[in-house]
């Protein structure tokens, strides 16, 4: 449940946070996640495009993104856009994806939609993992009751001899 909150999370500090948009792309990068980990939306506002801000005005700005270790790797920058390579562990699980950045007016600026659907794929797959791992140990436990079942049964059978 806390992985789907911190994914609701992400999506509205993704588009209402953090401080100072500027020149290098990874900057931008650290200082957005940092205001997501703080609940600092306000700041946020400044380091997303600006139709990343209008699409979702109103996130709710009472929650922290919880989050740990948070790492961000050198920018690739290619014209106006960059990538730049983020990590982070949330409830012990890491998360890597590209956090996409445009310039606009001269600032680096996350770039909600593609750095959310980046995100999005880290969790989903997280949660597939998770919920695999689920049904194998049903699986597994299904398994040995069976087998319990089977010798108990093949016990009964012979103490009846």
């Amino acid at each position: 449940m806390k992985l789907r909150n911190v994914l609701l999370l992400s999506v509205s500090a993704l588009f209402g946070a953090c401080a100072g948009a500027g020149d290098d792309p990874a900057d931008t990068t650290e200082a957005f996640f940092q205001a997501m980990k703080d609940g600092d939306f306000e700041k946020g506002k400044e380091l997303v495009t600006a139709d990343s801000v209008k699409e979702f005005e109103g996130s709710n700005k009472d929650e922290k993104f919880e989050m740990a270790d948070l790492t961000i790797g050198e920018a690739k920058v290619d014209g106006d856009k960059a990538t730049v390579p983020t990590s982070f562990k949330v409830e012990g699980q890491k998360f890597s994806f590209d956090a996409q950045l445009r310039k606009e007016e001269g600032a680096w600026k996350i770039d909600a939609k593609p750095t959310m659907e980046a995100m999005m794929s880290q969790f989903t797959g997280a949660i597939n993992d998770a919920m695999k791992g689920a049904a194998d140990q049903l699986k597994d436990a299904k398994d040995k009751a069976n087998q319990a079942a089977e010798d108990a049964m093949k016990k009964m059978q012979d103490d009846s001899k």
